[in-house]
């Protein structure tokens, strides 16, 4: 190839360079749009596609919002009812630490009477529940609605669930008369070595009874066995081997049953509680316990709702909480076995 071929082609070549870069400049400071949380790119800043950075933060962006399977309602004394509500967290990854709760409450003829709202959070594919109180008559109330506003959501590493433990739980009666009126039913042969939480109701019952002195526990032991042998000698059951046999079981729950009968038929209205104790197993302070109680019939509908708060929960600590129900839950149809209980904690 010519000399002057050559020169022309390399020339050439150098015009457009110049060229393409003085366009290219003008496109990059001029006419490229700029980067924007909506351009469907990681871009800037953004530690996800148009979020983190500069932009909201990728766990609103992407977390669903809470969801709430049923709404159900309970009378919680005059001219007052309490709402429960069992609500999800359908995120995997995402926590709200705060979000706001509104219910909407409508009478019977559809019409809305009352709006209450209030604060709560809630942990990863957590199922929670919501109790909350309103001034209403029962017989006012048609239905509610919830909805779900202000999250403050955070990644589950930023907002870890508490690590609180319930220890034992039981749901009692209590008579100004009497004390505790026994709530429970026997259905186990017991002996020395039993274990269990009926242990702990033969222990109360027996304490209540004045034949066992002691704390009750889940453990069936000689004094147990001892208390027993009282008892048995006492109400004729031969031989009084202190063993908690068919004849002995029989007996207990012959006397608790005219308790309870005794209690049901008064005027007086007794209280509803669930006692019980739970630990914080968790390394720091816990700010707020919430306990809910639930108690149902024998067929597992579901009775009454009502809670408790504990407050600056030491690690290690152990606490005992008492759940008061209204005197309007009838206490004839309850099933104490079927109690169910719930803890909400916040760091």
């Amino acid at each position: 190839m010519e000399p002057r071929r050559v020169k022309q082609i390399i020339f050439g070549s150098i015009y457009a360079g110049v060229v393409l870069s003085v366009i290219l400049a003008i496109y990059f400071l001029f006419l490229k749009p700029a980067s924007s949380c909506f351009d469907n790119k990681q871009n800037s800043n953004e530690t996800g596609v148009d979020c983190g950075g500069s932009c909201i933060p990728c766990e609103q962006k992407y977390a669903q919002p809470l969801k709430f399977n049923w709404i159900k309602n309970f009378s919680n004394g005059e001219n007052k009812i309490i709402l429960v509500a069992e609500i999800k967290n359908p995120n995997l990854n995402y926590t709200t630490s705060d979000f706001i709760y509104t219910f909407n409450v409508f009478d019977k003829g559809g019409y809305k009477i009352l709006t209450v709202s209030d604060h709560s959070f809630i942990y990863t594919s957590e199922l929670k529940y919501l109790l909350q109180p309103i001034d209403m008559k029962s017989s006012d109330f048609g239905r509610a609605e919830l909805d779900f506003s202000n999250y403050v959501w955070k990644s589950k590493s930023d907002f870890p669930k508490p690590n609180i433990v319930l220890k034992e739980f039981k749901t009692a009666i209590y008579s100004p008369q009497q004390g505790l009126i026994p709530f429970y039913n026997f259905t186990r042969i017991l002996s020395v070595g039993s274990q269990g939480e009926d242990v702990k109701y033969l222990e109360d019952y027996l304490k209540s009874q004045g034949y066992f002195t002691g704390e009750p526990d889940n453990i069936f032991n000689k004094t147990t066995q001892n208390s027993l042998i009282k008892y048995q000698k006492a109400n004729g059951i031969s031989p009084a081997t202190g063993s908690f046999n068919t004849k002995t079981l029989e007996s207990v729950n012959s006397q608790i049953a005219k308790i309870q009968a005794s209690a049901s038929q008064t005027s007086a209205v007794y209280p509803l509680n669930i006692d019980g104790v739970i630990k914080n197993s968790d390394t720091i302070v816990i700010s707020k316990t919430i306990i809910n109680g639930f108690v149902f019939d024998q067929y597992g509908v579901m009775m009454a709702a009502s809670k408790t708060e504990l407050e600056n929960f030491n690690p290690t600590d152990e606490k005992s909480f008492r759940i008061i129900f209204p005197k309007s839950v009838d206490i004839k149809f309850i099933a104490p076995n079927l109690t169910k209980i719930y803890i909400d904690a916040i760091r």
